[in-house]
């Protein structure tokens, strides 16, 4: 008998699961009614996050018919055995995530690890090697810049469009009650779509990095988003709206090893003057010695796991193709607790990964899954499928005036007749 994950389009939420392999009419499927009141009572726990794929860059471009960033970029050393080998470990690699076809990011790990063998026995194809990795990390960081620069020209209406759909979409997480834990973006995505779409609704971000001319990204982080009353005012501290927390768990075009530290430099949004690509931050990019081989990841994946493997943890992943052993292990670990919940949200199956890992996990109760182009696609989610949780409590307010109002007037029914 088919599993209900094998089906096209997907939606798992409470206690409704829909499948089908036919395509979807929205008068039809599943919608705001059966889907919004899951989505926000859990968007509403103790803790929340949402975790980012290349799928949101690849769903944003969409919108404005931009080219996403290419991961299949091919390394080339001029050396047929050396590249023969490089393909066939990144293959190797590439099947055990259950990814049908190498990414960039396979033949990076295979490429550098290659080139770190030839380095140590003095081979000269390590110079070569080390050259055209530096040239496909050149043309990622290049495809990224690019992108970005979609976002950043004239205003148009496919622009002003997307601009809406994206907001719509991070506004549904962001407008969490203020008191309870902010919301925590992961993504490992090396673009600043994110940061852009925060800066055009006045979102304020926290991160690792501290200064303004040079920040740099630190070992310790305050969470400073409290404001005080003034002197001889009562009140407890008032906790301030529209902040968010943002862990780039692979880097970013604009972060950049210095001598002993990170930094971030200035790079305008889609700049068309891209940075020397060995000294960005894009995993998994080498470094000279052991102790930075780890740094910042090993910080970012701490951050990641310190969020949401604790009790009352909600995680939203989108794009997100379980690609990621290291991410999925930690995702893993916060499913063991039994009052955390994952719901994943993908335009596709991923060849499959999304049904693996769900199985994989044997506790389908504490995953909620919308998969399908009906229910992944950015427009259709946000306008008709994510919920507004600032809207609800409006509604909830109304609702009890109306109330109120209905009891007062019925209280004065009864008056008159006695």
């Amino acid at each position: 008998m088919e599993h209900w994950l094998e089906k096209l389009h997907v939606c798992k939420i409470g206690g409704l699961t829909f499948g089908s392999d036919e395509s979807l009419d929205p008068d039809h499927a599943p919608g705001r009614d059966a889907i919004e009141p899951w989505f926000l009572a859990l968007l509403q726990a103790e803790h929340c996050a949402l975790l980012l794929g290349s799928g949101f860059t690849i769903g944003a471009c969409d919108l404005i018919k931009a080219q996403a960033p290419s991961m299949a970029a091919e390394i080339d050393p001029h050396d047929t055995k050396l590249k023969a080998a490089i393909d066939s470990e990144a293959k190797r690699t590439a099947a055990l995530v259950g990814r049908s076809a190498p990414n960039l990011e396979d033949r990076l790990r295979a490429a550098m690890a290659a080139e770190a063998g030839l380095r140590i026995v003095n081979d000269a194809r390590a110079s070569k090697l080390r050259a055209s990795i530096t040239d496909a990390l050149q043309e990622l960081i290049s495809g990224v810049l690019d992108a970005e620069r979609a976002f950043a020209g004239e205003s148009t209406e496919d622009l002003r469009t997307a601009q809406a759909t994206l907001s719509s979409f991070l506004m549904s997480f962001v407008r969490r009650t203020p008191t309870r834990d902010r919301l925590h973006i992961f993504t490992t995505n090396y673009d600043r779509l994110i940061e852009h779409i925060c800066d055009f609704l006045g979102i304020r971000m926290m991160d690792r990095f501290v200064g303004a001319m040079a920040p740099r990204f630190r070992s310790s982080r305050l969470d400073i988003d409290l404001h005080y009353n003034p002197p001889g005012i009562r009140g407890e501290p008032r906790v301030l709206g529209g902040v968010v927390k943002l862990s780039k768990l692979h880097g970013s075009v604009d972060w950049v090893r210095r001598s002993d530290w990170i930094e971030r430099i200035p790079l305008a949004f889609g700049s068309t003057a891209p940075p020397n690509a060995d000294a960005v931050l894009v995993f998994p990019n080498s470094y000279k010695d052991y102790e930075t081989a780890f740094f910042p990841y090993a910080e970012l994946f701490r951050d990641f796991s310190a969020s949401i493997v604790r009790p009352n943890s909600v995680v939203v992943t989108y794009g997100y193709g379980f690609g990621d052993d290291h991410v999925n292990r930690i995702l893993s670990d916060m499913l063991s607790l039994p009052s955390t919940h994952l719901i994943i949200i993908s335009y596709d199956a991923a060849d499959g990964r999304v049904a693996e890992f769900v199985r994989g996990q044997g506790i389908e109760d504490q995953i909620s899954v919308l998969k399908g182009s009906y229910f992944g696609d950015l427009q259709n989610l946000s306008s008709r499928l994510l919920p507004q949780p600032s809207l609800a409590e409006i509604w909830a307010r109304r609702a009890r005036v109306i109330r109120d109002r209905r009891d007062q007037s019925s209280n004065g029914r009864d008056d008159d007749v006695t």
